[in-house]
């Protein structure tokens, strides 16, 4: 389920070796903390290399799928060791400082005791859960036959009362997997507030008509630098629509062709036919200039142009997942350096990327005369949700947008009415009626009309409206604003705090599309707070994460970086079978003693070790077996027999010479008599009403 095979059929046939060798190893409590000191260890190594290898929202999975072969050496002690349990006060420091305390002052303290080997089979059920693989149809029948198998040792009185509780079982669990997927489809397609990992570049589920505050993360999301003197793009998108309703934008169906020219102002590429890919995202090609630079050409059909040297440039390095939106000026041109399986792109320029590995790094050109994104289709990009249409054209007539003679004039008249009129604010108090309301203001209407106060997809919504009823072609976008610069590391800083929306309008003059904020200019200063040492400390370890992993991916460090690891793990995998080796050979010169001297007769009066135990307990290890039965003479009726029966079986097993075999029959009859006095008995009560031994 893991997606890693080997390493179960590894950990499967040393678990399962115990079952089919005789050898084992004198275990003590000191050696079941080693172990778990040592699983400790690889756990916080692994721990480390996940958090630098990955990104924070698959760290804890990625974890949970490694733990069966770091907790291996726990299972080895249990399945290989000469007692049942380990002591559970082996996984708590305190909890044993306690008993050593305890045993210091006189004070009698038994450890609680259990088999390691059902907390590993939960371990590894619950890694299979978080497997690459788990979402195949094989997952749910197999888990439920490993839960059967566990059970059938239990010995249930009722199979069949088990089999429907495990079916019942499994009905549940396709219920709620069905219910937690689609949970998670709803929880990631809304807010600015989610990350671009699970940002659906289709539908967006913005926060117009929701109550309460927009909290936006303070993480560091992405990092920039240009090349000396010159200024980042302003604006990066990540993604772009052209259909609102009720706070949701989307992308419209369109036909495009794959790879279709850069359309013109006539809208041709809205309307031609051609690959229709999911929601008509495409696959871009990769163009070679030189030897070692292979660029992604974003426009379709780009010339070298697309990557001029005269073309400004920037590197941006951050974390990243598969089929995510990557951030991107508007008229970006073309990628490079970036560690990628392939780029998508669609027709509104929302670019998709799919990376190699969990950090990318690379170069962005950009300011092209030309954009990612195709040209304006008139029955798309100047249409206006019905339900605020008739508000829309009000305020279209009476700031006069129809009749400014061009786009600059337009963009400058709504962006100061915004400025003077309304204000920015992060507290949304505006509720969005229900489509049955038909007759009350959209939550568009009301903040145009009474509260004038709203955050970034507000006045983007608004005024992508107003634009289009004013026969300007305009989409939404949303991404980030490049606006924090750290001067000692001579980078800038985009952070979820940056998050933001904005419209993209046609230029017809210059034949492309152009980025239009119309959110009053203070915003910015309403959401950069000061930094706390507590947000330092985390800018710097993200910083170190992503800076040490691109460094370790590298051509010219991979080799030393695996070297390292490897002589790290070689070295500490010789020292442990080293130990083990030693140990085992000392326990084969004890067996090989033993043998010398001779194996010592097996008795009838071993056979009733099993209900002797009912009164006595288990015998503890280097108690001898005539002592302890010795014990039951409290108890019988006639204990005079288990005596002679004791010192008979002492006499076969020490005395050099044979015994007759009046001497065996004797004992066999004594012990049919025992066996029939201790049936008599019955298991013992204690006080509290539960069975429990008797000593």
């Amino acid at each position: 389920m893991t997606d890693r095979p080997l390493v179960g059929l590894v950990l499967a046939l040393v678990v399962e070796a115990c079952h089919w060798t005789r050898l084992r190893w004198e275990f003590n409590d000191a050696a079941c903390v080693r172990a778990w000191h040592l699983s400790a260890v690889a756990i916080a190594l692994t721990t480390m290399l996940i958090w630098l290898d990955g990104n924070r929202y698959t760290a804890l999975p990625r974890l949970l799928g490694w733990l069966p072969p770091l907790l291996l050496p726990m299972q080895f002690v249990q399945a290989f060791g000469m007692r049942d349990s380990i002591p559970l006060n082996t996984f708590s420091f305190f909890a044993r400082q306690r008993r050593a305390r305890n045993v210091d002052l006189g004070l009698g303290e038994s450890p609680i005791r259990m088999n390691f080997g059902n907390m590993y089979l939960v371990t590894v059920m619950v890694s299979s859960t978080l497997g690459a693989r788990s979402n195949g149809w094989i997952f749910l029948p197999g888990l439920l036959i490993l839960t059967a198998w566990a059970l059938i040792p239990m010995k249930v009185g009722r199979p069949v009362h088990l089999l429907l509780g495990l079916l019942m079982a499994g009905l549940i669990a396709v219920a709620g997997r069905y219910g937690l997927a689609k949970a998670y489809e709803w929880v990631m397609k809304g807010g600015l507030e989610g990350s671009d990992s699970f940002l659906d570049p289709n539908h967006y589920r913005t926060a117009i008509g929701r109550l309460g505050e927009i909290k936006l993360s303070p993480t560091i999301l992405w990092r920039i630098r240009t090349e000396q003197g010159t200024m980042p793009p302003l604006h990066l998108r990540t993604a772009s629509y052209d259909r609102y309703s009720s706070g949701i934008w989307s992308n419209s169906e369109r036909s495009v062709s794959g790879q279709a020219v850069q359309a013109e102002p006539s809208g041709l590429a809205g309307k031609s036919q051609g690959l229709q890919a999911e929601k008509d995202f495409v696959d871009l090609v990769s163009r070679d200039r030189v030897e070692g630079e292979s660029y992604w050409l974003l426009r379709a059909n780009a010339g070298e142009e697309a990557f001029s040297t005269k073309l400004p440039r920037f590197s941006i390095r951050g974390a990243a997942e598969t089929d995510m939106p990557i951030p991107l000026p508007g008229d970006a041109a073309s990628l490079r350096d970036f560690q990628l399986d392939g780029v998508e792109r669609n027709s509104l320029g929302t670019v998709r990327i799919f990376p190699k590995e969990s950090v990318i790094d690379g170069l962005v050109l950009w300011r092209d005369q030309g954009n990612p994104e195709f040209g304006p289709d008139d029955s798309l990009d100047l249409k206006v949700s019905e339900r605020e249409r008739a508000l829309i054209r009000r305020y279209v007539r009476e700031l006069g947008l129809d009749r400014m003679p061009d786009l600059k004039s337009k963009l400058d008249l709504l962006s100061g009415w915004f400025a003077r009129e309304f204000d920015y604010s992060l507290y949304l108090s505006i509720s969005q009626p229900g489509f049955e309301s038909s007759g009350k203001p959209t939550a568009i209407g009301t903040f145009l009309d009474t509260t004038r106060k709203g955050h970034c997809e507000y006045f983007a919504t608004a005024a992508s409206m107003l634009l289009r009823e004013s026969g300007v072609p305009t989409r939404y976008a949303i991404g980030y604003v490049v606006v924090e610069r750290d001067d000692r590391r001579q980078e800038y800083v985009v952070r979820g705090v940056h998050g933001h929306a904005w419209c993209r309008v046609w230029d017809g003059a210059k034949g492309q599309w152009v980025d239009f904020d119309p959110t009053p200019p203070g915003w910015l200063a309403m959401e950069t707070r000061p930094t706390t040492w507590m947000q330092d400390f985390h800018d710097w370890l993200q910083r170190a994460r992503e800076d040490f992993f691109i460094w370790r991916g590298r051509a010219e460090n991979r080799l030393a970086v695996t070297l390292v690891l490897s002589g790290f793990s070689v070295g500490g995998l010789i020292f442990i079978l080293r130990r083990l080796w030693r140990s085992r050979r000392k326990v084969e010169v004890v067996r090989a003693r033993m043998e010398r001297i001779g194996e010592r007769p097996v008795t009838a009066l071993h056979s009733l070790e099993a209900l002797a135990a009912v009164h006595l307990g288990i015998r503890a290890q280097g108690v001898p077996f005539s002592r302890w039965l010795a014990e039951l003479m409290r108890v019988l009726p006639e204990p005079f027999l288990l005596d002679e029966a004791i010192r008979i079986h002492q006499r076969i097993r020490y005395d050099p010479e044979p015994a007759p075999s009046q001497a065996v029959e004797r004992l066999n009859e004594l012990v049919k008599r025992l066996k029939q006095m201790l049936d008599h008995l019955g298991k013992p009560r204690s006080t509290d009403g539960s069975w429990s031994g008797f000593l």
